[in-house]
């Protein structure tokens, strides 16, 4: 999925470079540093710079093996090796080890005529577990893209004649600018190009390789009274640990908010002291009278 997202992007630059060559032949001739989109022949050969891929139909190959071997890091030296000997090479070796078992994934580059081959020999090396293959048909990109850099590099020696006839400042700042941008355009799109003529060229496999070992089940509980007492006293300690952590994080600030309630606290007993004692002196109660009848 990475080198699909990967080719996806270069034919999508490529593309919006393409139409900003075509905006650009639109504009008008006549100022200084705006140039025409003539036909003509590409310079690219000329100038040394890289023709890329131009065969009449470009596919790119991509495929995923998952394996099951007793060594999954054995087995990876061994796939490694195997693609060596047709000219490929290592793009990404990921390799780890833990409780769960053992894992090795390799990302192999390997020409596009050996791909096919190359599958079923790295098949070879352990339990097949999973395959698969995509292919991307990038023939119409990589004829996009060989259009653009022609027309790119026609704007570009048009910029640089309009140059060479600048007498006036102004003129040669202004070419100067837009002849920065065409260039940067046209590295741009041979970039892209030659991202797509390795992809064409060399295909990816990546080969994941897990071990056998099936992982040690896991104890649901004690079995016992023994095991039980121990994690039982386990835990106590852990519990007693806990709590001792938490009683050592307070105690700063319990320390530190004790001095002003205990100044509170004696202020407040300073103040009901010093007021004085008022005797409260109950009425004699008072006898009912007889009624006289």
């Amino acid at each position: 999925m990475t080198r699909r997202r990967t080719t996806l992007w270069v034919v999508g630059f490529a593309a919006v470079l393409l139409g900003g060559c075509s905006a650009g032949g639109s504009n008008d001739a006549s100022a200084p540093a705006q140039v025409e989109n003539e036909p003509g022949d590409s310079a690219t050969d000329e100038r040394g710079e890289p023709v890329g891929f131009t065969a009449e139909h470009a596919v790119i190959y991509t495929g995923s093996l998952a394996l099951r071997a007793d060594d999954p890091f054995a087995r990876a030296d061994e796939a490694i090796a195997a693609i060596e000997g047709v000219e490929g090479f290592v793009a990404n070796d990921n390799r780890r080890s833990d409780e769960r078992g053992t894992y090795a994934t390799v990302t192999l580059r390997i020409p596009a005529e050996s791909f096919s081959d190359a599958l079923e020999r790295l098949a070879e090396l352990g339990e097949e577990v999973s395959r698969s293959i995509e292919t991307e048909d990038v023939t119409q990109a990589t004829a996009d893209i060989d259009t653009a850099i022609e027309s790119k590099q026609v704007s570009v020696d048009r910029v640089r004649e309009l140059m060479d006839d600048t007498t006036t400042l102004d003129e040669i700042v202004s070419i100067e600018e837009q002849l920065t941008i065409r260039e940067s355009e046209l590295a741009a799109l041979q970039a892209a190009k030659r991202a797509m003529a390795d992809a064409v060229s060399y295909s990816t496999i990546t080969v994941t390789i897990s071990s056998t070992t099936a992982p040690e089940p896991v104890s649901d509980g004690p079995d016992g009274f023994g095991e039980g007492l121990a994690s039982g006293w386990a835990a106590f300690l852990t519990v007693g640990k806990t709590l001792l952590t938490v009683v050592g994080i307070l105690l700063p600030f319990l320390i530190v908010l004790s001095v002003p309630v205990l100044g509170l606290w004696w202020y407040l007993r300073r103040r009901r002291a010093g007021r004085p004692v008022v005797a409260t002196v109950a009425p004699p109660p008072v006898e009912p009278k007889n009624p006289q009848w």
